[in-house]
């Protein structure tokens, strides 16, 4: 098992902060975001973990040094996070893959369930009441159908937070889907949850994982970091 995490973002949203920072060594608990994240992994056995950076990459790969692996998104201020997966392809290779967003704070928990569960690809989703800038889904049958923020409120089903397994047979689907948007769309500045959403509408099943309470929160705001670091306020309370 591989672990691939995108941390190429300028993350203007969290300026001042973020201005000569990235995002992901910003601390909760003592911890940078991404350090909490690779902790997890690493607890559960999941060490080949590859950071995709771009955005004051020298800083990343000085706190993280050999740790890890890296691939440069050297297009991270015209892209976004679909275009930094496609470049962790080759990391990737024809092994199963966690893939994470790096400014998550989430619980160990729900990594767990993600690990236990079975399916060529899963997504962790937050089953709740969603707001206009929630990453929504919307799910069928047991099936997630669509991913986008445009989902209407009353139709959204709950909120992906960020965290996706993939079999070898899914993620060279979800390579294969990428490719195809990048070379006949000509459009770069994508989510994600685009090439999620374009394979569920060509049949290829995507299930949810959830969450069933446990606390996460992706950090985009100064608000949610205040909340985050008062959620984890000891580096040892998520355990």
């Amino acid at each position: 098992m591989k672990a691939l995490i995108v941390a190429a973002g300028i993350s203007s949203r969290l300026y001042p902060l973020t201005r000569e920072l990235p995002k992901c060594l910003l601390e909760v608990g003592g911890k940078s975001i991404i350090r909490r994240s690779m902790d997890i992994l690493r607890e559960r056995g999941v060490k080949d973990i590859c950071v995709v950076v771009g955005f004051k990459k020298e800083k990343i790969i000085k706190h993280l040094g050999d740790e890890v692996s890296y691939k440069f998104n050297p297009f991270y201020r015209m892209t976004n996070d679909m275009v930094s997966l496609w470049f962790g392809e080759d990391f990737v290779g024809e092994e199963e893959f966690l893939y994470l967003h790096s400014d998550l704070v989430y619980e160990p928990e729900i990594l767990d369930k993600c690990l236990e569960a079975d399916g060529d690809i899963l997504l962790v989703i937050d089953k709740k009441a969603c707001d206009e800038e929630d990453m929504k889904v919307r799910v069928e049958d047991g099936i997630v159908v669509e991913s986008s923020k445009d989902i209407p409120l009353e139709e959204a089903y709950g909120e992906w937070i960020g965290i996706a397994k993939f079999s070898p047979y899914g993620g060279k689907k979800l390579f294969e889907e990428i490719e195809d948007i990048l070379y006949e769309e000509e459009n770069f500045n994508l989510y994600d949850t685009y090439a999620f959403t374009k394979m569920a509408r060509k049949g290829i099943p995507i299930y949810p994982v959830l969450t069933e309470g446990r606390r996460w929160i992706e950090i985009d705001f100064i608000k949610e970091l205040e909340l985050a670091r008062s959620w984890w306020k000891d580096p040892e309370s998520e355990r």
